[in-house]
């Protein structure tokens, strides 16, 4: 009954380190797959973009020297399967196209940020389109994010509790030595 137990746990556990296996090898398969994704649009000839009216003219304005077609809020989800979407301030969309983007990534549409678009595809930021919404959604909480940043941000808080633990502690004494 011992030797029955045993090939019983070595069989679970052969089972469960091939299920680990294949586990690691789809979440590679998944990764290869947004990478490829990422490359494909980003040679897209077409962009569809969502923004607000009063948006649309600044953003035909700045874009017009970009080799892409700009198609404005197409609300058609079968016309947007494996198409290149981007958004322009995304918190002034009306509900309805801010739901629909969510809706396009399910029938396979990439959807980011204009901004960021431009940005990784021709490696320029088009300074008219920045607004105070893509600092805050897509720097100031990337900067903290990256292990690198929070390194040197730990280091750097530790280098001036001592500087200033230094300078203050002899104060301190000599303060409460005076007193007395």
């Amino acid at each position: 009954m011992g030797m029955h137990n045993k090939i019983d746990s070595s069989a679970a556990f052969g089972i469960a380190a091939n299920e680990q296996l294949t586990a690691e090898s789809h979440s590679l398969d998944i990764g290869n797959l947004v990478y490829e994704l990422k490359r494909v649009h980003m040679k897209s000839d077409e962009l569809y973009v969502y923004c607000s009216d009063n948006d649309k003219k600044l953003i035909e304005r700045v874009l017009a020297d970009y080799p892409f077609t700009l198609n404005f809020n197409v609300t058609d989800l079968s016309a947007l399967k494996g198409k290149t979407l981007v958004h322009y301030k995304s918190g002034d969309l009306p509900d309805e196209l801010a739901a629909m983007l969510v809706l396009a990534t399910k029938y396979g549409a990439y959807v980011e940020p204009l901004v960021s678009y431009l940005d990784r595809r021709f490696g320029r930021t088009e300074v008219e389109l920045l607004h105070s919404g893509y600092f805050l959604h897509m720097k100031s909480f990337s900067i903290l994010s990256r292990p690198s940043n929070r390194i040197v941000k730990r280091a750097l808080d530790l280098v001036s509790a001592i500087a200033l633990s230094l300078v203050a502690i002899p104060i301190g004494l000599l303060a409460c030595c005076a007193g007395h």
